[in-house]
């Protein structure tokens, strides 16, 4: 009768050692998982942050060229065209400043306050500036 108690005990602790076993592997499996997607999506952010940031510049540079090349320009439509425009993370405090001086301009703000405000932004982001000075040379 012992035996069959030792027994029992054994096989009872091998059963539950085994089970926590078998969770601890499964919880390590669903961490693992939860991981891989996070950082899946984190690159799929990044790239997606890439391809609109690419987007945003070819836009935002046609946009600026086609209204230089106006020779009325309507600073109202221009205001609207760049508010139209996706804007992303990295570029949000320069579209700010953009519509803000493109607006002073269509409310009858100071064309030399303006030009100053742009041409600090030309000053701070290199791939804008030549599109940015061919806009201030011929639209303001």
């Amino acid at each position: 009768m012992n035996l069959g108690r030792i027994l029992f005990l054994a096989i009872f602790l091998f059963s539950l050692s085994a089970i926590i076993a078998l969770t601890s592997v499964a919880e390590q499996m669903t961490y693992d998982t939860a991981e891989i997607y996070y950082q899946r999506a984190d690159l799929e952010n990044l790239t997606k942050q890439a391809e609109l940031k690419a987007s945003y510049q070819s836009d935002l540079t046609s946009l600026l060229k086609s209204y230089a090349d106006q020779e009325e320009i309507s600073y109202i439509d221009l205001e609207n065209d760049l508010l139209n425009l996706t804007v992303p993370k990295e570029f949000q405090d320069l579209h700010f400043k953009l519509v803000s001086a493109i607006a002073d301009l269509g409310h009858s703000g100071s064309e030399s306050l303006v030009e100053q405000k742009l041409v600090s932004l030309e000053k701070a982001y290199t791939w804008l500036s030549s599109h940015l000075s061919y806009f201030i040379a011929n639209s303001l």
